[in-house]
């Protein structure tokens, strides 16, 4: 630790005036001592420090000191793991987690997203999803999964027979329509369905046999639907249950009915469960290389032109002379090379900036690198006045070149 350290370092810095002489050192223990415990009261969570008060009442013993090594500082985690949870707290900046942290949003019901469904085209009828309910005999699972229905040629399609209230059962008919889950992975699954027919022009009976298109009516308020039935989540192999009913939204009376061809993907609005699983992977820094070249733009020489003087230079130290004279080459990356030449092309002076390397480069270190140049030659001789040039080379990111002029 350098707490030791800081003693003589406050010292040296700080004018403390105290009634007793000889008390300077005493007071400073004392303020780096609360100064410590206002850290470790900030950074550690109190409900960490009874497992700890405890392993200690068990008659642990801990040696401390320089003399103590790193590795036994390290194995006393292992002999005390309630020890963990501080170390991490004191080990993370300001009190921050390491790393980085993760915020999730979890959703309280299953629904419809809204937002997410949706046809190929936007003309058609939009999607109704509600749990399949009839009151005395079945309530609809709301089953955590995506869909996509097809629409097909009349007849292409085929529904399966099923009951769906206590006096009414589907019969199996021809659809214009096929239901399938979606899966994470693109997969389809198909999905077993009852066709409930409302409207259309080739109604007959809900409990028809005919063949049967998907369609809605604005004029009577109604709309065919399919009823699911299909295992639930994480129980593949299990019995099927009946889940949605799947409409469609015949208030935006200006839409149509979907036709063949038309594909809606139905996304449903989710909470975690214990199926889920979130996986996602960090990628280390890159560098836009092409950005960071069109950055190299932003270097400058100041004061350009240099007449006489410039505000950078500091007061003459000497008492004749003309004194120190600086111009500045400002916005450089970490890693750069800047060299001045005259306008016939020969070289006058060489400068290097290494303040770091340009492969970890963004907009911040881009603009961040100056360099000074005094205005002599690589001899050490005072230039003369007139126009310069001047070539700067940033290794993995391009070159900049530019003039600036020394007036007298």
């Amino acid at each position: 630790t350098d707490l030791d350290s800081q003693t003589a370092s406050t010292a040296g810095k700080v004018e403390i005036e105290t009634l007793e002489e000889g008390r300077d050192a005493e007071i400073i223990e004392r303020l780096l001592t609360s100064a410590v415990l206002v850290v470790f009261k900030e950074s550690v969570p109190p409900g960490t420090h009874r497992d700890v008060v405890d392993a200690f009442q068990e008659d642990l013993v801990v040696d401390v000191g320089e003399d103590v090594a790193d590795t036994d500082y390290a194995s006393l985690m292992q002999r005390v793991p309630a020890l963990a949870a501080p170390v991490q707290a004191l080990l993370a900046d300001d009190g921050d987690p390491l790393g980085f942290s993760l915020a999730f949003f979890p959703e309280p019901f299953i629904l419809l997203n809204k937002a997410e469904t949706a046809w190929n085209s936007e003309d058609i009828y939009p999607i109704s999803l509600d749990p399949h309910t009839s009151a005395g005999f079945v309530r609809g699972l709301r089953n955590p999964f995506d869909y996509r229905v097809k629409v097909v040629g009349p007849g292409q399609g085929q529904s399966v027979e099923m009951q769906v209230t206590r006096r009414l059962t589907l019969p199996a008919r021809p659809t214009n329509v096929e239901v399938y889950r979606l899966l994470p992975d693109g997969a389809e699954i198909p999905v077993e369905y009852a066709f409930w027919d409302i409207t259309g022009d080739d109604f007959v009976s809900s409990v028809s046999t005919e063949p049967a298109s998907w369609t809605a009516d604005p004029g009577i308020g109604e709309s065919d639907f399919m009823v699911l039935r299909e295992t639930k989540v994480g129980d593949d192999d299990g019995e099927t249950v009946i889940t949605w009913r799947i409409g469609l939204n015949f208030v935006f009376r200006d839409n149509r009915d979907p036709q063949e061809g038309d594909v809606v993907t139905i996304i449903t609005r989710k909470p975690f469960l214990a199926t889920d699983a979130f996986e996602f992977t960090a990628t280390g820094p890159q560098v836009d290389i092409e950005a960071a070249r069109e950055m190299l733009e932003d270097i400058r020489v100041v004061p350009n032109p240099y007449v006489a003087t410039n505000r950078f230079e500091g007061l003459n130290p000497f008492s004749t002379g003309r004194g120190p004279r600086v111009l500045k080459f400002i916005h450089l990356p970490p890693e750069a090379t800047v060299r001045i030449y005259t306008v016939s092309g020969r070289l006058v002076r060489t400068l290097q900036l290494s303040e770091g390397s340009n492969e970890s480069l963004d907009p911040a270190a881009l603009l961040d690198g100056t360099l000074d140049w005094n205005l002599e030659s690589e001899e050490g001789l005072s230039v003369s006045y007139g126009v310069y040039l001047y070539h700067v080379e940033a290794p993995g990111v391009g070159e900049r070149t530019g003039t600036f002029a020394i007036v007298k």
